[in-house]
């Protein structure tokens, strides 16, 4: 065999060990880069999401805070349906400093028959009270008469 025959022969071995070796070794430790990679950039898309979440219930948390004391301020304008006591009472003081005298018929629920007696600038007095009262209220069947007013509430509870 000639010189140039061996270095043909050992040249085509070696370029085969070497695409053998590229084929065997290297390819796979890409693929393993690539697999890692992509394995990182989800950890990583999770830690966003999560540090996200974390942000959107910091923001959840103070606007509750937030809310929740209008929610409180609300919740006063309701009559309470189970313990309707305090409105009867604010109904009762009001007709008392427009000295008036009052009777208070609860009816089906959420309604009060109210009968007041006395001069007719108390009543009306009364009725404005009780419109700028922070309960909400409506007022319906109005019936005046000498000396003596009856009229219905309908109120909103919580």
């Amino acid at each position: 065999m000639s010189i140039k025959r061996k270095f043909a022969l050992m040249l085509i071995i070696f370029v085969a060990l070497d695409a053998a070796i590229i084929y065997f070794a290297a390819v796979p430790f890409f693929f393993q880069v690539k697999e890692a990679s992509a394995h990182l950039i989800s950890q990583i898309d999770k830690a966003y999401e999560l540090e996200n979440k974390i942000k959107n219930l910091n923001e959840v948390e103070a606007s509750r805070k937030k809310y929740q004391e209008y929610s409180e301020k609300i919740d006063a304008f309701f009559v309470d349906a189970k313990e309707p006591i305090g409105f009867i009472e604010f109904l009762e003081k009001e007709a008392e400093a427009s000295k008036l005298s009052i009777e208070i018929t609860p009816l089906v629920s959420r309604q009060f028959q109210i009968a007041l007696k006395g001069a007719f600038p108390d009543f009306v007095r009364y009725i404005e009270k009780m419109e700028s009262a922070s309960y909400l209220i409506e007022v319906a069947n109005v019936n005046i008469s000498e000396g003596t007013a009856s009229f219905l509430i309908k109120t909103y509870s919580k």
